[in-house]
This record gives C-alpha cells, structure tokens and sequence, in this order.
C-alpha cells in the first residue's frame, strides 16, 4: 500500500515538473493551473 503512495506522488511531481516546464514560456493561466496543483498536493502529502 505505502509503495503505490508513493508511486502516485512521484507520478504527480513528474506531471508538476513538466507542466512548470510548459509555463515557462505560456500563459499567465497555466501558471494559475500550476499553483493550483501545487495547493492540491501540499493538501493530499
């Protein structure tokens, strides 16, 4: 149980990384989007 945990959160940061990646150079929204799942994440860790 614990080891598919932390599956699912590295998952999620590989996702956090590339979607920062894509905000650096887009749109102010993405980096809205970006800081939402950065919330969402300090919420579910």
């Amino acid at each position: 149980m614990a080891s598919t945990k932390i599956r699912a959160h590295d998952v999620s940061n590989d996702i956090t990384h590339s979607v920062h990646r894509l905000s650096n150079h887009s749109s102010p929204r993405v980096n809205s989007v970006v800081c939402a799942v950065d919330v969402e994440k300090k919420t579910v860790s």
